[in-house]
């Protein structure tokens, strides 16, 4: 079980810059701070808050087998590549234009599938 980030929980990675460690702090104030080991100066510095969203895309958490919901009134740059296939295929734009891409998107959802696939779940096209 987890406990509460209400004190600073420091830790040596082993990711190497400019041949020196990376120390990862998790700070009370729910930030993620490195630095590079033996600096004095020279930290970054990023709420834990923006990591998620940038991570997720502004998207709820994925259960194995459900798709990905944005949250209402959210926006977001993420588009399913099936809604982004769609609208090609009804675009009414000739009709060579829409097989050359609708075989990129098939392509990419074919990728993903496999990435799901090798993730232990599975993925339809």
């Amino acid at each position: 079980m987890a406990t509460k980030l209400d004190k600073d929980l420091t830790r040596e990675t082993s990711v190497m810059v400019n041949e020196r460690e990376v120390i990862l702090t998790l700070t009370a104030d729910q930030n993620i701070n490195m630095k590079l080991k033996g600096m004095k100066s020279g930290h970054v510095t990023i709420p834990i808050q923006e990591v998620y969203d940038q991570l997720t895309g502004g998207a709820t958490p994925q259960v194995e087998g459900e798709p990905v919901k944005l949250k209402a009134g959210k926006e977001s740059d993420m588009v399913s590549l099936q809604d982004l296939r769609h609208r090609f295929n009804v675009s009414g734009l000739p009709y060579e234009s829409i097989v050359q891409v609708d075989m990129i998107i098939v392509e990419l959802l074919k990728e993903k599938k496999v990435k799901k696939d090798n993730h232990g779940t599975k993925g339809e096209l």
